[in-house]
């Protein structure tokens, strides 16, 4: 009996479904006859409106996508252009400052350091070393010598005593000096 109401049951719902389908249809069909020919070619031209309206946002949005493309490709190459600019910029000054080392220390000309010695007479820094200074005549080594040796040892006197300067001789003028 179960198995009878399930027939039942959907027998029934099949049949309203379909009424429902046929009403529907029939309801469509007459709904366009009963549009106008004015009707018709408003919805046509809102249509055709609609469609021109997504082309044209579709050509804008290509055109702004192609302006930022531009946009990106001149970034780049205002960038390639101010680093060649600076490398450029290096490149001059460092030709520059070579130019300015060589005009203030030409290389036929070497540097010298001043000298610390000229000669007091002459002025002339040709001088040439000669010795350790020592003093002629030692009272001092002369009384030792003579206590210990006598008579003879004061010859001792004259062995010099060093001292902390240097005698020099001017190759220019021939004079001596200390320093």
């Amino acid at each position: 009996m179960a198995n009878v109401k399930e027939g039942i049951g959907q027998s029934i719902f099949g049949a309203i479904l379909g009424f429902a389908i046929t009403y529907g249809v029939i309801y469509w069909i007459n709904k366009r006859k009963s549009i106008t020919p004015e009707q018709k070619a408003k919805i046509q031209q809102e249509k055709t409106q609609k469609l021109k309206q997504k082309q044209q946002l579709k050509q804008e949005k290509a055109q702004v996508k192609l302006e930022l493309q531009k946009a990106k490709l001149k970034e780049k190459e205002l960038e390639v252009q101010r680093k060649t600019l600076k490398r450029e910029e290096r490149k001059k000054a460092k030709a520059e400052s070579v130019k300015v080392k060589e005009y203030a220390t030409p290389p036929s000309q070497p540097v010298q350091s001043q000298p610390s010695l000229v000669c007091p007479h002459c002025g002339s820094t040709n001088i040439q070393p000669l010795g350790q200074h020592k003093k002629g005549f030692s009272v001092g080594k002369a009384v030792g010598g003579t206590i210990l040796t006598g008579g003879v040892g004061a010859l001792a006197g004259f062995a010099g005593k060093k001292t902390k300067q240097t005698d020099f001789v001017c190759m220019n003028c021939g004079k001596q000096f200390k320093r």
